[in-house]
């Protein structure tokens, strides 16, 4: 548990790190971690880039709970410094568990919830770590005039940036799934006429990226 902590403290230093000539508000307010496994409960880190008193985290948390539903248990408070080098800031972390965080055979992650729930925070961070044989079909992207939501993926990690634009929205109605650009471009090119990406090559990179991902899910299962 001590050692996810300090994962999840490192990981906001990484969410953090901007160019010098970035705009404060890029940095997220919020970063939450989810350490899925392969039946969909998860281990879970809310970081905040500062102290915070523990009643606005427990506000936090419970509202993630009843917008989530999930079964939150074993909930620690801690404030720290992230075990990384030349930092000297503390940050609260909230480690919990809870059952149902990303469905097992979903193929996506359950946010609308999260955000919901954190919707005070103009920036959210949202960390997902998934085993290797997950197959994600979810949300890559969304912009509108409530929230906007970019992606970023490497191997089995999954990271979300959320910007609520409007905290008073009344419901985002978010789509559970959507093709990502790799799909839709080999589709465009069976329609067009020209020779579709052969299963080898499709398999090749599924293994690629599968090894890296569980490597990446190997070494955070070595640190929990």
């Amino acid at each position: 548990m001590r050692a996810f902590r300090a994962i999840a403290a490192s990981a906001f230093l990484l969410a953090t790190a901007v160019p010098a000539m970035a705009k404060p508000a890029t940095q997220p307010d919020l970063l939450l971690i989810v350490y899925a496994s392969e039946k969909g409960d998860g281990q879970m880190a809310l970081t905040y880039p500062a102290v915070a008193p523990k009643a606005q985290v427990s506000r936090d948390i419970a509202a993630l709970q009843s917008s989530t539903g999930w079964a939150i248990k074993g909930l620690t408070i801690t404030e720290d410094v992230a075990p990384v080098q030349g930092a000297t800031q503390k940050m609260t972390s909230a480690v919990f568990t809870a059952s149902g965080a990303v469905p097992a055979a979903g193929q996506y992650f359950p946010i609308e919830p999260i955000i919901d729930a954190l919707r005070p925070y103009p920036q959210v961070a949202i960390t997902y770590f998934v085993t290797p044989k997950f197959q994600f079909h979810g949300l890559r992207g969304y912009d509108g005039k409530d929230v906007s939501i970019t992606l970023d993926q490497h191997g089995s990690t999954y990271s979300y940036r959320v910007l609520i634009h409007d905290p008073h929205y009344r419901k985002l109605n978010l789509p559970l799934y959507q093709p990502s650009e790799a799909s839709v471009q080999s589709a465009r090119q069976n329609n067009s006429g020209h020779a579709p990406i052969r299963f080898w090559q499709v398999a090749l990179i599924a293994a690629v990226a599968a090894i890296a991902g569980g490597l990446v899910y190997m070494a955070m299962a070595r640190n929990a």
